[in-house]
């Protein structure tokens, strides 16, 4: 028997005889009819065909991957700056909104009062005050003395005729300091002790002046006198000779010559006493002159801390407009209301404003980003999820890396619209995560590139490694 009859025989579950197996096909005859149905039956066409269409798939994906094709995308820190920005109205102290002096969406110029904040201190007063003191210290750094003892008399004047500068509040101390060094000043200047003295010392100088030029006239005289003494003395000089005149004559003609030049030497001294007076004089006059000044000097300073005073005060109980554009309140907003320190009152809008974010792009795939690729930027402040994303466009790449990375400009072409019609509220410093998309590749360009890497790092991988069995070997 042989080893095929011996298998059939072991599968055949009838356990047929041998004699029976010779009938007929002997192997049909042999098989069992469990065996006989395996082998009849046809396999369906995936499994004949299995390996083919397995190559057809691949084969197919392969193909797709070079038709599908996405952007890779650089993720930087970014934040948001402007070129004027809407100005928010802060408050900064506690109190109620005592006057509110603008509209929703009206226009406005810069420095336009937009309300008053309570205070102790009565509003229109200590505007009316700041507006003359700060005239006040305009002429005074002109340094013009006339000019300034004006000023004076009519700030006294209405000092008279106004009584008011009582209700000034928190103001009030500074101003009673102030008014002690006008009061001062004004001993020094119109019409006080000093300037009075300097008027006396200022024609002490004029008869000095005077006096002056009577001398010099004097001395004149003396020198003509005497040079007519000396033409006498000449000719009796000539006459005594010829013994027309006596000596004695001679002597007296000589003595009275003398007499005349000793005067030219008091007309002198006293041309000098003369010149000291006058030299007095001018060192008082210039001694009150520095004291006027320096009087001048802590009155100024005294006027600067004033003001510097009211200018705070008006920072904290004003609320002014920094810029010209529109009002645009935050909620509603009415007189009376009570406000907190921080609180935003309103925006005023210039109506050409610019945003921009800047972005550090780190060096990693800095070469794939151009000018004008596309930015999705997600800000920290507004979740994307629910108030969307905004769209910008690389505008400017700084050459010169930073510690960081290099700087690039995002302009943002809708503003502060979001992807979802929102519009946001800018904020300057706005943080943002960047998601810069750059030029699309297709899948297979991105399989072959990294089959390539993988192949160039086993292959350096491979040829480290044999140089140093060499090495050893060596």
């Amino acid at each position: 028997m042989t080893p095929i009859e011996r298998g059939f025989l072991i599968v055949n579950k009838n356990k047929m005889p041998i004699e029976n197996a010779e009938e007929g096909n002997p192997f049909t005859q042999l098989l069992s009819t469990d065996v006989q149905e395996i082998i009849s039956y046809k396999p369906h066409w995936i499994v004949q065909h299995g390996s083919l269409l397995f190559l057809l798939v691949i084969a197919s994906i392969i193909t797709t991957s070079f038709f599908v094709s996405y952007p890779d995308v650089v993720n930087a820190p970014a934040v948001f700056t402007s070129i004027n920005a809407p100005k928010s109205i802060n408050i900064k102290v506690d109190g109620r909104l005592v006057m509110l002096a603008v509209k929703e969406g009206e226009k406005i110029n810069v420095n336009t009062i937009i309300g008053y904040l309570e205070s102790l201190a009565n509003h229109n007063q200590v505007l009316q005050l700041y507006s003359v003191v700060d005239n006040m210290k305009s002429l005074l750094q002109q340094s013009n003395t006339i000019v300034t003892v004006a000023l004076l008399d009519s700030f006294m004047l209405l000092q008279k005729n106004n009584t008011t500068y009582l209700n000034l509040g928190e103001l009030q101390q500074t101003y009673q300091i102030f008014m002690q060094s006008f009061y001062l000043l004004k001993q020094y200047l119109s019409k006080g002790f000093y300037l009075t003295k300097k008027n006396m010392l200022q024609t002490d100088i004029l008869f000095l002046q005077r006096q002056h030029e009577i001398l010099l006239q004097q001395k004149i005289l003396q020198q003509q006198d005497v040079s007519l003494s000396k033409e006498t003395i000449d000719a009796n000089s000539i006459l005594i000779n010829e013994k027309v005149i006596s000596a004695l004559d001679f002597r007296n003609e000589k003595s009275k010559y003398i007499a005349k030049q000793l005067n030219i030497p008091q007309i002198n001294a006293a041309v000098i006493a003369n010149e000291s007076s006058r030299h007095e004089k001018q060192k008082d006059i210039a001694q009150l002159d520095n004291e006027i000044a320096q009087q001048q000097n802590i009155f100024l300073q005294s006027l600067n801390t004033f003001c510097t005073k009211i200018e705070e005060w008006k920072d904290k109980y004003l609320l002014v407009s920094p810029i010209e554009g529109i009002v645009s309140f935050v909620g509603f907003v009415q007189q009376n209301q009570q406000l907190k320190v921080g609180q935003v009152l309103c925006f005023i809008n210039p109506g050409n404003t610019e945003y921009f974010a800047e972005v550090i792009i780190p060096q990693h795939n800095f070469g794939k980003i151009k000018l004008g690729h596309q930015v999705l930027l997600k800000l920290q402040a507004y979740p994307y999820q629910e108030f969307g994303f905004l769209k910008g466009v690389i505008n400017q790449i700084n050459t010169m890396p930073s510690d960081s990375g290099f700087t690039a400009k995002i302009i943002l072409p809708n503003n502060f619209i979001s992807s979802y019609k929102k519009q946001l509220q800018f904020k300057e410093g706005l943080k943002a995560s960047a998601e810069i998309i750059t030029s699309n590749r297709n899948l297979g360009s991105r399989l072959f590139d990294q089959f390539n890497s993988l192949r160039k790092n086993n292959s350096t991988n491979y040829s480290i490694n044999k140089g140093v069995d060499d090495s050893v070997f060596k």
